[in-house]
């Protein structure tokens, strides 16, 4: 755990003992950090993903086998693809944040 880390678990449990520039630093250094996530998200949006689509009904099942347990649904094809890219999204911004890249 980094020192910052410490200080904001202190701060959320005695929230009195924050001083009052600390709030605009810890703000700033997140808002920053998401910035880069967001970037990185971006840059791996735009590699090239297999997808495998399984036809069920007039709908499908839909997974990113490059990125287990990235799989969703739809009812119709067009749908299960729109919503796998908003799995991919989430799943990648999960893993970069983890410090899966």
């Amino acid at each position: 755990m980094t020192k910052r880390d410490k200080r904001q678990a202190a701060m959320w449990n005695n929230p009195g003992s924050v001083r009052p520039e600390e709030l605009n630093i810890l703000h700033m250094a997140n808002t920053t950090n998401k910035t880069g996530v967001a970037r990185q998200v971006e840059r791996y949006m735009a590699l090239p993903y297999s997808i495998e689509l399984t036809p069920d009904g007039d709908g499908g099942f839909v997974s990113i086998p490059d990125l287990p347990g990235c799989i969703s649904q739809g009812n119709t094809p067009e749908e299960a693809l729109e919503m796998i890219r908003e799995v991919q999204q989430m799943w990648l911004q999960v893993a970069i944040e983890d410090g899966e890249r």
